[in-house]
């Protein structure tokens, strides 16, 4: 959706930030607080120095994007779904962040010693901090995520706007 964010860098960045992301859920799936990732509200803190990355996660992270036709990216290429998980909140600060998700974060390298071999994984390969929470919202009974939208559309209650029109387009039966 954004110009430049194709690049062999960009994505690089983008996939070792979903390791990340995947590192701090696992410690969430660990404690059994989450049994998937759509069950999951991820927070990030984007360093000013790690400028492309920002924009990039900037870039794909839309408004509601369980609508049927998101305003701000095309539906597919977005953070959410790139990370596997219900919703991507971007935070000013890294605090906000351990705030938000004080049982599982990772911080950012440069203020975490690395792990030893003996302990869990505390920082991120990244530099930026990551954290994630169980979401409160309803989960949608076709696709799985958690959404606020969920219940929006009368004729499908249970499940997101974006899986309603596509029951309705179809002609599925849930």
């Amino acid at each position: 959706p954004c110009a430049g964010h194709a690049s062999g860098c960009c994505r690089t960045a983008l996939r070792l930030l979903r390791d990340d992301v995947n590192k701090c859920i696992e410690k969430a799936r660990g404690a059994k607080a989450v049994g998937d990732g759509r069950e999951s509200e991820v927070f990030l803190h984007i360093p000013k120095e790690h400028k492309t990355l920002y924009d990039a996660v900037k870039c794909y992270i839309g408004g509601d994007t369980f609508l049927v036709a998101p305003k701000d990216t095309n539906g597919v290429d977005n953070m959410q779904f790139l990370l596997q998980t219900s919703r991507v909140t971007l935070c000013d600060t890294a605090e906000e962040v351990v705030v938000e998700c004080p049982e599982f974060n990772l911080k950012a390298s440069e203020t975490t010693p690395p792990p030893t071999s003996t302990t869990t994984p505390t920082t991120t390969a990244t530099g930026i901090t990551v954290g994630t929470r169980r979401s409160t919202s309803r989960k949608c009974e076709r696709c799985w995520y958690y959404s606020d939208a969920v219940g929006a559309d009368r004729d499908h209650a249970q499940t997101c706007p974006r899986c309603a029109s596509a029951v309705k387009r179809d002609g599925h039966v849930l």
